[in-house]
């Protein structure tokens, strides 16, 4: 007797053949690897149906009752429960459910558990010709509903999740398939079928070999299955992380990139160290690079003439002035940058912003150093890369040590997802805006009205107080944009009328128009107050948004590094200074430094450069014509902004993505294959700046939260 039926293996290749035409028919692009897709894909299929009939083949060796054999049928599922369990609580709001400290451990067993009776019953079931078509039936409309969810649903979100996905899919679909057919239609115990299910098995496994080999080599394949696929796409991750030997996130098989799968100090991304002869990221260079040597050498002489030159007349005059000035840092989350280019529609939907634009030295190519508020808006506050870690002040604490009030208000929400720790620092006082009252993590109402009302409170506070002499700093950090897919209807209805029915892009711009709005009665504010002529206002907003246009794109933010999602806007409007359009490259790391030098605090050495020059009609050109790298960093993806090239990276995907953003600000035409000195010199570009680890699971925040230094005492929410 076979331990292990060919009925059984049948089971998980027939489902991985029920899955196929979709998996193909939904691979897009030039150079999508169908074959090796359908080789990966039965590959999946023969290991389930392998596990099956083990399990299967033991319980029948133990010759065990109907309810133990059922117990033993369930127990692979483990294999499959387990890795989702030890991730699928990692979310902010996930992480704070009940028993989800402990979800590695009750969820697999209460899966197993769960699927212990309905095997049991299912034996049951299938006893009769009924009810073996009924349960076939309902497995294969199962396969199909968990397909449409596994396909549509947080596409770029829970990976692991959408591997066990396509599993149960493969089961449902094989067993759905076994019972309509029946047991005639299905191979059987007989000597053809075993030596048939041999063959079968070595032409999988000599498919997945190859596949795993060659099947990925091309760029173009791998953009395929990073845009386009899912069970591909999942399953090259799964492969992937088997082949990982080293345990450093990548593997040489699957085209994962890696150059010495017995080297976990060797991968994609890794940071070089001089001197060694040994090329630790794997770019095909040993050694230091000579344009990293020329980029360092670069910013030592700028930090030596940006000295020389802050102690001529007119830069000391315009320091003299700005010194004892108030600073109002308008952050606006989620805005685009595309928002504010200066066209008639976006002129006629956002008027206010272009009001504080046409009175600022506008920044109009502006990175965002990462697409997450905790890392952007943090580096807003530090100037660093790696904002947790600094042992710099933050702006708030720098402003208060010169003698200013420190207030902000902020959403609930971004302080549970950043944390409370780096964005109350140096605060006197802040204000917890609920964003979410109704169901956590889920905004269903505006708030830019209240962050306006929280910050004339601020305002009235402290013109009635004793310190209103003493100039003040307030951060407002309107979140309306954030929430476009989640703010319903009807509450819009009541800031702006009658809004008809809206599509995404339409609901987007809709928010915008809302903070619009807000902005302008913040800034009337001020002009209502006497604060417009001694205030210094600073505009960003953190990071952008993918809205469907791009299958490169998440379904909103985070994980990628494109320009939907990183370019934003950032302007600075300080009295007596002549508005104007700056067109050179920064990044939102800029503003620290740049605040710091305009109210005359020390400003220590962040990864931002001050944007003083950029202020400064005159300014000598080493100064403002500089091209500098700037960083962007991001769970799935790392790179560098050299203008005007830019340099992405997919770490899970080994995609390599150049982009020349003076003629292809779109990011449509990839340079990735073409001149390798490029690529060398944007690889060394990005191998100047300081690294950062970014974890986002419920453990990495609260490491990092340890991390940064404790900020101002809980208020409760107002």
């Amino acid at each position: 007797m076979h331990l292990v039926a060919p009925a059984d293996i049948a089971v998980g290749v027939i489902g991985a053949c029920v899955l196929l035409p979709g998996e193909l028919l939904a691979l897009q692009g030039e150079g999508a690897p169908r074959l090796a897709a359908a080789a990966l894909l039965l590959a999946c299929g023969w290991i389930v149906g392998l596990a099956i009939g083990l399990a299967q083949g033991l319980g029948r060796a133990a010759r065990l009752g109907p309810w133990a054999l059922a117990l033993v049928r369930a127990l692979p599922s483990l294999v499959a429960t387990v890795p989702v369990a030890r991730h699928l609580f990692d979310g902010a709001f996930a992480a704070t459910l009940p028993g989800a400290a402990w979800a590695p451990y009750w969820l697999p067993l209460l899966a197993t558990l769960g699927l212990w009776p309905c095997l049991r019953l299912a034996d049951a079931l299938v006893q009769r010709r009924a009810g073996r078509l009924a349960l076939g039936l309902a497995l294969l409309l199962a396969t199909a509903a968990v397909e449409l969810v596994n396909r549509r649903v947080q596409r770029s979100e829970y990976p692991d999740l959408h591997t066990f996905l396509v599993v149960v899919a493969c089961v449902a679909a094989g067993v759905g398939a076994r019972l309509l057919l029946g047991p005639r239609r299905w191979p059987g115990t007989s000597a053809p079928s075993v030596h048939g299910a041999r063959v079968v098995a070595v032409l999988i496994l000599v498919g997945l070999g190859a596949a795993a080999t060659f099947g990925f080599e091309t760029a173009e394949a791998r953009m395929a299955v990073s845009t386009s696929g899912m069970h591909t796409r999942m399953l090259v991750r799964l492969g992937r992380g088997v082949a990982d030997l080293d345990g450093d996130g990548h593997a040489a098989l699957f085209a994962g990139g890696d150059c010495d799968d017995r080297d976990a100090t060797r991968f994609p991304g890794a940071p070089e160290v001089p001197g060694n002869d040994i090329d630790e990221n794997c770019d095909g260079i040993t050694g230091e690079e000579p344009a990293a040597r020329e980029i360092i050498a670069a910013k030592a002489e700028r930090k030596v003439q940006l000295g020389k030159w802050r102690d001529g007349p007119e830069v000391t005059a315009l320091l003299a002035r700005t010194r004892p000035m108030n600073v109002v840092l308008v952050a606006v989350d989620t805005l685009r940058a595309d928002m504010l280019v200066d066209t008639p529609a976006n002129r006629t939907d956002f008027p206010r912003l272009f009001e504080l634009l046409d009175a600022s030295r506008h920044f109009t190519r502006t990175f965002a150093p990462a697409a997450g508020t905790d890392l952007s808006m943090s580096g807003v506050l530090t100037g660093q890369i790696d904002p947790f870690a600094t042992k710099e002040s933050t702006l708030a604490e720098a402003l208060r040590a010169q003698g200013r009030t420190t207030h902000a208000v902020i959403p609930s929400e971004v302080i549970r997802y950043v944390g409370k720790a780096m964005l109350t620092r140096g605060l006197d006082g802040h204000d917890r805006l609920v964003n979410d009252l109704y169901q956590r993590d889920v905004g269903s109402y505006a708030t830019g009205p209240r962050t306006t009302s929280l910050s004339m409170g601020f305002l009235d506070g402290h013109l009635a107080g004793e310190r209103r002499d003493q100039p003040f700093f307030l951060w407002s950090h309107y979140f309306d944009v954030h929430e476009h897919h989640e703010i319903k209807l009807a509450n819009l209805r009541e800031l702006v009328g009658d809004v008809g029915e809206l599509d995404r892009d339409a609901r987007y711009r809709l928010m915008v128009r809302v903070v619009d709005q807000q902005v302008g009665a913040l800034l009337d504010g001020l002009r209502e107050r006497g604060l417009w002529e001694t205030t210094i206002v600073v505009l960003v907003a953190d990071h952008g948004e993918g809205l469907g246009e791009d299958p490169r794109l998440p379904e909103n933010h985070g994980r990628f590094l494109y320009n939907a999602l990183v370019h934003v806007p950032m302007s600075i409007r300080i009295p007596g200074v002549a508005p104007g359009r700056i067109d050179r490259a920064v990044s939102l790391l800029d503003a620290y430094p740049t605040l710091l030098e305009l109210v005359g605090a020390p400003v220590p050495d962040v990864d931002g450069e001050s944007l003083l020059p950029h202020l400064v009609d005159g300014a000598p050109e080493e100064l403002t014509a500089r091209t500098r790298p700037l960083p962007l960093n991001e769970t799935d993806q790392f790179g560098v902004v050299m203008w005007p090239h830019k340099l992405l990276v997919r770490r899970e995907d080994n995609l390599v993505e150049v982009f020349d953003l003076s003629r292809d600000f779109g990011e449509t035409h990839n340079l990735g294959g073409g001149d390798p000195t490029l690529m060398q010199a944007l690889y060394a570009a990005y191998g100047t700046l300081s690294s950062v680890e970014i974890d986002r699971s419920g453990k990495g925040r609260r490491a990092r939260d340890r991390v940064a230094q404790a900020g101002a005492d809980d208020d409760d929410d107002r």
